[in-house]
């Protein structure tokens, strides 16, 4: 059983909005081993910059040289980016520096780490603003009904192949395969799943700010999740080897604070 937690948002750095700050970054170049970011951090301590992202591609050899991408406020510095650079530049641990100073004067990102990848599989990101475009152009020229069919059908086989690939044959308990699709879900942005509760022929599951929901708040009549409710019932089917039937019976898109999944089991 998996219980309420309190969380942060993640704002990923390899883009970020200055909102008006003094804010500027630092492409890097630096080896991968133990030490390199804590020598660059006290730089940026040492002269009151407020470090507010540092981002990193995953390494596997300590002889790789990595680019990385450190987001600085220098409101209350009186040293400039270029004065932080050659104090960079100094620390023996730094192959390359450069700064980057924000476009259109509120705009700051790194052109070296891409494309993103989340394991070994590449990820595109895609934000609500055009979440919401995509729904209602679907439901406007091919009809609500073939829109919410083609989501949940979709859904069905994506969480079906979901299991395929990251459970298949292994031999793990339900509470497991529930925390490897929550895994999931956080590190690729979907929901987060903060409520298990487990019975002998019915599952509740609970999930916070699941996406397809939150775009649809104050637009539905009525629970509005259909891509990871089939999601939800191709895994858990490949993974029990029974007939699943799932209802929302909570819904962010209504006011409720989680979207909530009564899912009853049966016999094959």
């Amino acid at each position: 059983m998996m219980r309420e937690e309190v969380f942060s948002i993640l704002t990923l750095g390899n883009i970020m909005f200055t909102g008006g700050k003094n804010i500027v970054a630092f492409d890097i170049v630096i080896p991968s081993k133990p030490g390199v970011l804590a020598s660059i951090s006290n730089v940026f301590s040492k002269y009151n910059i407020n470090i507010l992202s540092v981002t990193l591609p995953s390494t596997i050899s300590e002889k790789e040289r990595v680019h990385g991408f450190i987001v600085g406020d220098f409101s209350n510095s009186l040293l400039s980016p270029e004065d932080i650079k050659s104090k960079i530049e100094e620390l023996e641990v730094v192959f390359e520096v450069r700064i980057v100073k924000p476009i259109e004067g509120s705009i700051i990102y790194s052109r070296n780490l891409f494309p993103i990848y989340q394991g070994d599989v590449r990820s595109i990101m895609i934000d609500q603003n055009t979440i919401k475009v995509l729904l209602s152009l679907f439901k406007e020229h091919f009809g609500e009904g073939f829109t919410e069919s083609l989501l949940y059908y979709t859904g069905y086989n994506t969480g079906k192949a979901f299991h395929k690939v990251y459970i298949g044959d292994k031999n793990i308990k339900l509470e497991e395969a529930l925390e490897l699709l929550n895994a999931f879900l956080i590190g690729f942005g979907w929901a987060r799943i903060v409520n298990v509760r487990l019975y002998e022929d019915n599952i509740v599951v609970q999930t916070d700010r699941l996406w397809e929901c939150e775009v649809l708040e104050g637009k539905v009549q009525g629970s509005a999740s259909r891509y990871f409710k089939g999601f939800l019932e191709g895994f858990l089917f490949s993974f029990l080897k029974k007939n699943i039937r799932i209802t929302e019976t909570s819904c962010i898109a209504l006011g409720n604070s989680f979207c909530t999944f009564q899912i009853s089991i049966k016999q094959c």
